[in-house]
């Protein structure tokens, strides 16, 4: 009788909806918000986030810090994604709303207008956060209520990531390692001899690589031994006994000989990008 009761109360109809009122499916159906990217649209620059770093000194004295305005900026918009190299956020042109400018012709050197320095985050965690960067103005007046910026930022795409697995490169030492692959992605990779390095700088257990075209284009070098597992090699760089830079990677653990194996993981096309800085009334702290 208690499950003929516990069955006829399951097959009972759900109660109707009072008229007028709309029915909620539970949570769990509600349909998802999209997820917020930034690799869509054009490339833009935008301000997260501003601190505004004000120091007063009752006696002056040499080597105080000026006071500064911080900024947070976010970069956005298709292929920002695959960013592989950046330069520095260079503003051209800032004043506020009383005229004060917030830059002067010595903000920046020669050296921090050009430079480019590798970014290696991956390509899923900018499409959710965008390329953020910080950048430094002057102090803005009291008074000011607003800003007007213009500017640049340089960046290096790259659509495409190769790995080019090269055996036994100590084989090629003081050759340019013969690769199809990396000559048509535009890079040069020459084995450096034992016997090119002056004598304090020679080790076992060392691989000398010189990147004669292409650096740009070389994401990481990666040492496998026999096991294809992955060495830990010790970077550093040296410079040949005629001068020329390279780079060693000493092995601390394992041992370099005809069964490893070096994989190049490089960009075979990069382009170069200028995103424009073009803000106004941006609201002041």
């Amino acid at each position: 009788m208690l499950y003929l009761c516990m069955l006829v109360a399951l097959q009972q109809p759900a109660p109707p909806t009072p008229s007028g009122v709309t029915a909620v499916p539970p949570a769990d159906t509600q349909p998802a918000e999209p997820a917020v990217t930034y690799d869509q649209g054009p490339l833009r620059a935008e301000i997260l986030a501003m601190f505004d770093a004000r120091y007063f000194f009752l006696e002056k004295t040499a080597g105080q810090r000026e006071s500064e305005l911080r900024l947070q900026m976010r970069f956005a918009g298709a292929g920002i994604e695959n960013t592989v190299r950046v330069g520095n956020i260079i503003i051209t042109e800032a004043t506020d709303d009383t005229g004060r400018p917030l830059i002067t012709p010595e903000t920046y050197t020669e050296d921090q207008k050009t430079e480019m320095r590798p970014f290696n985050l991956p390509a899923e965690r900018l499409k959710t956060s965008g390329l953020t960067l910080q950048a430094k103005l002057g102090s803005p007046a009291r008074a000011a209520q607003t800003m007007r910026l213009r500017g640049a930022l340089r960046i290096v795409t790259a659509p495409e990531k190769l790995e080019i697995s090269i055996d036994n490169p100590l084989q090629y030492a003081g050759q340019t390692i013969p690769n199809e692959q990396l000559q048509a992605a535009g890079v040069e990779v020459r084995v450096v001899a034992a016997e090119e390095l002056p004598e304090e700088q020679s080790q076992s257990n060392q691989l000398v690589l010189q990147i004669k075209k292409g650096d740009d284009k070389i994401q990481e070098i990666a040492l496998y031994d026999a096991y294809m597992k992955q060495m830990r090699p010790r970077e550093r760089t040296l410079e040949t006994t005629s001068g020329d830079s390279v780079k060693a990677y000493t092995i601390t653990s394992g041992t370099l000989d005809e069964n490893t194996q070096m994989v190049l993981r490089v960009y075979p096309r990069t382009d170069e990008i200028t995103i424009p800085i073009e803000l106004d009334s941006v609201p002041l702290p």
